[in-house]
């Protein structure tokens, strides 16, 4: 179908499906507005090119080849080159295979694969996270190496090493491994070969080489092998060949180092065991631990006894004449101590509670005694008579005299058969002279003074106080008296009462004297 339209206003085709539409116009027309699937023109000046869907908008060849196409999210999509007189401005260009241009000016440029220009000059250039100023802060500047090192460059890189061909002068050298055919002092101190820490494991010097430590090979092959000045051969003609051995023995071999040693699991048996000058001899009831006796003050030449372990039907017991302790003061004894027999102690003893039948010591310190059983517990003298003993019923007898020091303080009644008297002497006297009644621990003598009619001299024995002893007199009379006092006794005298000589009273007199 042709048709020939005229320029107008709002002109409408509805093509049919499956048919062929072409309208012919002038050269040039112009148009407010066009919707249509497809526009084939030579040159096409418009201000808006809308898609009619979501395809886009597309530009092809006369042969339908497309140059370009419009995405909906406002990309443009060139499957061909792009070729560009002038400029292009636009926020990002994305190029799937190559771009190539004389001039470009970016904010950012980012190349997945390569990069090829004549030219490149950019605020800053990165490679992945690193920029270039980093990259080459990393390198190190052109250098040329000194003999005997030597410097290769090729396309893995530049490489820095030793030249093998070179030789080396070093005062000390660290490395982990040396390949050289030769190793050469510097001067007369030789080659010294040390490990990390610095000590010397090998010197070679004066045409020698020494190993002060221990020298660790597979093979040594040598004309003559000395050890100390002497040689290997003659070493080994001292020791032993080889040999095994029988039980008890046990031989075991250690680092080349053969050591003997008794079976722990074998019985030695023998009459005695012998080390240095003790031994250890067995009889069928008894083992006896004996030593030589050939030094001291005293000597035997013979074997003594030192202890013998016996048994005694169903027991064991260890018998010796003296035990000491080997370190300590003393011996500890964890267990009770039961004595069968008689013990002495020539030091003290200190004990917790402890029965014995019986004791004999000097002194005893102690908190409490108690008694075994209701017979208490007593004092005895050295003769085994008993001097005092506290019965189970709290009462206490005692033999002979008590002597107490301190105050003696009862609470009770004191019951005596007898009891020393506080006075030395002790008496009533008449005017006669005539003794009544003495009381006091020594008696005494009265005598009237020849030429006084009321005197008398008092006599006893000598007072332990010498002559500083207490008197004490009374009497019936108005006045007594005494006078002329001495260790063995004094003169008392009673007088009237206008001081003469006589009696007014019934004549008796009372004398005390402590003592």
């Amino acid at each position: 179908m042709v048709l020939a339209l005229t320029q107008g206003a709002n002109v409408s085709l509805t093509q049919t499906e499956g048919t062929h539409v072409e309208i012919g116009l002038q050269p040039t027309v112009t148009f407010d507005a066009v919707a249509t699937s497809a526009l084939t023109s030579n040159v096409v000046n418009t201000t808006l090119i809308k898609a009619r869907n979501s395809l886009g908008v597309v530009i092809a060849s006369s042969s339908d080849n497309v140059n370009l196409s419009t995405n909906d999210d406002g990309s443009v999509y060139f499957p061909k080159d792009i070729e560009c007189a002038t400029n292009i401005i636009c926020p990002a260009i994305r190029a799937t295979s190559t771009l190539e241009t004389n001039h470009m000016e970016c904010q950012t440029l980012q190349v997945v694969q390569g990069l090829t220009a004549g030219s490149v000059g950019a605020l800053e250039l990165k490679q992945g996270a690193f920029t270039l100023n980093n990259l080459l802060a990393r390198s190190e500047g052109a250098f040329v190496a000194a003999a005997p090192l030597r410097k290769v460059v090729s396309s893995s890189g530049v490489s820095l090493g030793i030249d093998p061909q070179g030789e080396m002068t070093v005062q000390t050298a660290r490395v982990a491994n040396v390949v050289a055919t030769l190793v050469r002092a510097t001067d007369t101190t030789g080659v010294v070969l040390a490990d990390s820490s610095g000590t010397v494991c090998l010197r070679a010097k004066s045409s020698d080489v020494e190993v002060p430590n221990a020298l660790v090979a597979d093979a040594v092959a040598t004309r003559l092998l000395t050890i100390g000045g002497h040689s290997i051969g003659a070493l080994l003609s001292e020791r032993a060949p080889a040999f095994s051995v029988a039980p008890p023995l046990l031989r075991s071999t250690v680092n080349s180092v053969v050591t003997l040693s008794l079976d722990p699991n074998t019985t030695i048996s023998g009459a005695s065991f012998l080390s240095g000058k003790f031994r250890l001899r067995a009889s069928a009831e008894s083992r006896n631990i004996e030593r030589v006796d050939d030094d001291g003050s005293v000597v035997t030449d013979s074997w003594q006894r030192i202890g013998v372990f016996n048994w005694v039907d169903t027991h064991g017991a260890f018998v010796c004449d003296r035990l000491r302790a080997l370190t300590a003061d003393h011996i500890l004894i964890e267990d009770g101590l039961r004595v069968a027999n008689n013990t002495t102690l020539l030091g003290s003893l200190t004990a917790g509670p402890t029965t014995l039948g019986s004791l004999a010591t000097d002194t005893i310190i102690t908190t409490a005694i108690f008694a075994k059983d209701n017979n208490g517990t007593g004092l005895m003298t050295p003769l085994g008579v008993p001097a005092f003993i506290a019965k189970s019923d709290k009462n206490c007898q005692c033999w002979g005299s008590l002597d107490v020091v301190g105050d003696l303080n009862v609470q009770g009644t004191i019951s005596y058969g007898s009891i020393g008297s506080p006075y030395w002497v002790a008496g009533n006297i008449t005017s006669s002279g005539n003794l009544f009644s003495q009381k006091g621990r020594r008696n005494m003598t009265v005598v009237s003074v020849p030429g006084d009619a009321s005197a008398f001299d008092v006599r006893f024995e000598a007072h332990p106080d010498g002559s500083r002893y207490t008197v004490c007199l009374q009497s019936t009379e108005f006045h007594t008296l005494y006078r002329f006092q001495t260790a063995t006794g004094f003169r008392m005298y009673a007088r009237k009462s206008n001081d003469a000589p006589g009696y007014e009273g019934e004549e008796n007199f009372s004398i005390l004297v402590l003592a």
